[in-house]
């Protein structure tokens, strides 16, 4: 059953999603936008843009009976510190080694801490770079091409689809040119680590879920786990692509945006 059937059946639904776009259109008369703090707020603190979003997609999957209930799948794996190097994302920081790697500082500065050669989508205005032995990749943001708006490192390499010969077309007959994606040419070697918890290419999302802090507000969608995600700082969110779209997905990377470059 689609969502607009679930709408249509169930008045609750209809109730909270206009709870929902009523939140959403006051940010239209002066509401800020603004991301939870890593602090607790104290009772006086107004709810945030994402608390009330939060709410109301919890209350319309109350509703609906799509909530998805935590399960008890038994205790996280461990995984031991001492691989190198190591990536430690704590708060909201991400530290490489000891040094701590910027979103929003250009790529320049990044080539001062990691090690290896950086390569680049395209030589001139390049939208993405690599490091390929480190298994980590940039992305540059659109208005500001020189700054780095997020990082993805992986723990999994993509799946490359076998060529099946068909050629797109566009509305003019000619074909368009062959999409070639980049991403580094290696995994992620070391040791990762988020919240004192370490992660590895066979850790699956809810041990993460289950050890990360809860401030981050880490979650799945209302009916799959596709790309779940949640706060990673004052002005970051980061993501979680998974090689299934469920609660026992095994992590294929971890990206870290800077909304500020949006």
């Amino acid at each position: 059953m689609s969502i607009v059937d679930l709408i249509k059946k169930n008045r609750k639904m209809k109730h909270y999603l206009i709870r929902l776009t009523i939140a959403l259109m006051s940010l239209g008369k002066g509401e800020a936008f603004a991301a939870p703090v890593q602090d607790a707020p104290g009772p006086s603190v107004k709810s945030t843009f994402i608390e009330k979003w939060n709410n109301a997609v919890k209350k319309a999957a109350e509703a609906t009976g799509t909530e998805s209930k935590e399960r008890d799948y038994g205790e996280p794996r461990k995984v031991s510190r001492g691989g190198q190097p190591e990536i430690i994302l704590q708060k909201d920081k991400i530290i490489y080694n000891g040094q701590i790697l910027e979103l929003g500082k250009t790529a320049a500065q990044w080539d001062a801490i990691l090690p290896g050669e950086r390569r680049c989508d395209r030589p001139a205005k390049p939208s993405a770079c690599a490091w390929d032995e480190l298994g980590i990749m940039i992305v540059f943001a659109h208005k500001l091409p020189t700054r780095i708006k997020d990082v993805t490192v992986y723990l999994r390499l993509p799946e490359v689809e076998v060529d099946d010969g068909v050629k797109l077309m566009s509305v003019t007959g000619a074909p368009f040119p062959a999409f070639d994606r980049f991403y580094p040419k290696s995994a992620f070697p070391g040791y990762l680590e988020i919240d004192g918890y370490g992660i590895d290419r066979n850790i699956m999302f809810w041990e993460v879920l289950k050890k990360a802090d809860s401030k981050r507000n880490i979650h799945c969608g209302l009916r799959d786990c596709i790309v779940p995600g949640g706060i990673f700082g004052r002005q970051s969110l980061i993501y979680f692509d998974l090689d299934k779209p469920v609660m026992t997905g095994m992590i294929n990377n971890i990206n870290i945006t800077y909304r500020a470059l949006d």
